[in-house]
């Protein structure tokens, strides 16, 4: 837990690019949804993985 209390502390410092490899499935699926939601992709990537990430510390 205060583990990712230093990294949220940190990441409202600063962003930081990060570069992963998905499934062509799961590509297409973020796709869609960031088109659906009107936000970029890279925006929609970085919502669900801090939402998993606050998920999975409570």
């Amino acid at each position: 837990m205060a583990i990712y209390a230093e990294h949220q502390r940190l990441m409202f410092r600063s962003s930081q690019r990060l570069t992963i490899t998905v499934a062509h499935s799961t590509l297409e699926a973020l796709v869609d949804r960031s088109q659906q939601e009107g936000r970029s992709l890279s925006n929609l990537a970085a919502y669900l993985l801090e939402n998993a990430l606050e998920d999975h510390e409570n």
